[in-house]
């Protein structure tokens, strides 16, 4: 059994962080902009972030904006992360099993590994990509599977992809593996599709792998 796990949402709860750092973006690039009344999506890449919340804003205000959140949030806002409870005792028992894990997230890899390795989480997984882990960029996280299961030849029917969002759960069907939805995380995914099922605690994973 092969599990790919999302990031944010999934293992960690990191919106203290990425909220609080997108706003001293926008107080540092667009001071105009009452902060308080945004309403951040956590999940995309942060320039979709901040797009979808700022419609107005153009492609240089993107790039500024861009900057100035990882600025703060590679500086402090990654340490603002927290695992959700259970990940640890659970990612433990899927260890003892034999389950072989993997990250797959929009979150660059420098702050991805600053973070894992900080909350000591990293040595859990086989594997961690991110978006940048190569050159040119994986597109998208059906590409991040993809690359993995060819890398560590491993059998597409017997992965799983465990994640908070549509974006995952995309993922998971474009790559014809299964997906667990995690309910607590930051997205939406479905519950009908075909090969899909989800969870209320991360400790519920056990019961389902």
């Amino acid at each position: 059994m092969t599990l790919f796990f999302d990031l944010d949402g999934t293992l960690v709860d990191s919106s203290p962080g990425i909220i609080g750092s997108l706003k001293q973006a926008v107080g540092v690039v667009l001071p105009e902009l009452e902060v308080a009344n945004l309403k951040f999506k956590i999940g995309p890449p942060v320039r979709e972030i901040m797009k979808t919340a700022l419609r107005s804003v153009n492609d240089q205000q993107l790039s500024l904006l861009e900057s100035a959140f990882r600025t703060s949030y590679d500086d402090n806002g990654w340490k603002m992360a927290t695992p959700y409870p259970g990940v640890y005792e659970t990612l433990l028992s899927l260890r003892q099993r034999g389950i072989k894990m993997y990250v797959i997230t929009n979150k660059p890899s420098a702050p991805t590994m600053q973070m894992l390795t900080h909350l000591e989480l990293v040595n859990y997984f086989t594997h961690i990509l991110s978006r940048d882990s190569r050159k040119p960029p994986f597109a998208n996280k059906s590409e991040m599977i993809t690359f993995l299961i060819k890398e560590y030849h491993i059998k597409s029917n017997s992965c799983c992809v465990v994640g908070d969002s549509d974006e995952d759960q995309d993922a998971a069907k474009k790559c014809k593996v299964r997906f667990i939805g995690i309910e607590f995380g930051y997205g939406t995914f479905s519950k009908t599709e075909n090969n899909a099922s989800s969870v209320q605690s991360f400790s519920g994973l056990l019961s389902l792998v």
